[in-house]
């Protein structure tokens, strides 16, 4: 039961990283005449976008999102990892859009999970309307353990972003996380 849930999960998500990436493709062709009135800076920095991002690559990222998020590692670490080893979004001009393709692809593992978990979830809705008391201590012990995140999150949201969403600090990372756990 459980690896036909894993296997239809991990299909989503290439499917969806797969989605996504055509579409994006597609997308390009209004852009490639837009940019052909600006500068050969926009014309190459458009080109060398086009070709960080294929078919292939992006098969591969929904596969590493798709396996390490129902496992206890960092499946946003093993992004970050892939896209450098890849060669994604190695550049100013193609960070974001390489940044918004993760956040897509993730977006698949969190509707996955959505699926995976929805007999919870029907009952922390429960919970919250005082229907279900499992429901509601559930929805409580979530809240306190995400509170602390979202304060920490929206006081320190730059420095964040700017010393620890890099490769070498998500290596770093899982080396502590190894030799503690």
């Amino acid at each position: 039961m459980h690896r036909r849930i894993f296997a239809s999960v991990l299909l989503v998500l290439v499917m969806s990283g797969m989605f996504i990436t055509n579409a994006a493709a597609e997308s390009t062709a209004p852009l490639a005449s837009v940019t052909s009135t600006t500068s050969s800076t926009d014309d190459s920095s458009l080109a060398q976008a086009e070709s960080e991002m294929n078919v292939w690559k992006a098969f591969v990222l929904g596969a590493v999102e798709g396996i390490t998020e129902f496992l206890p590692i960092s499946s946003t670490g093993h992004l970050v990892v892939t896209q450098r080893w890849l060669g994604i979004g190695t550049d100013d001009a193609t960070k974001d859009a390489a940044d918004s393709y993760a956040i897509a692809i993730q977006f698949g593992a969190i509707l996955a999970i959505l699926l995976l978990y929805r007999r919870r979830i029907v009952s922390i809705v429960k919970g919250i309307a005082g229907k279900d008391e499992q429901g509601r201590s559930l929805f409580l012990s979530l809240l306190v353990a995400f509170l602390p995140a979202v304060v920490i999150g929206v006081a320190f949201e730059g420095p964040i972003k700017d010393n620890l969403l890099g490769v070498g600090p998500v290596i770093a990372a899982w080396i502590v996380g190894g030799v503690v756990c």
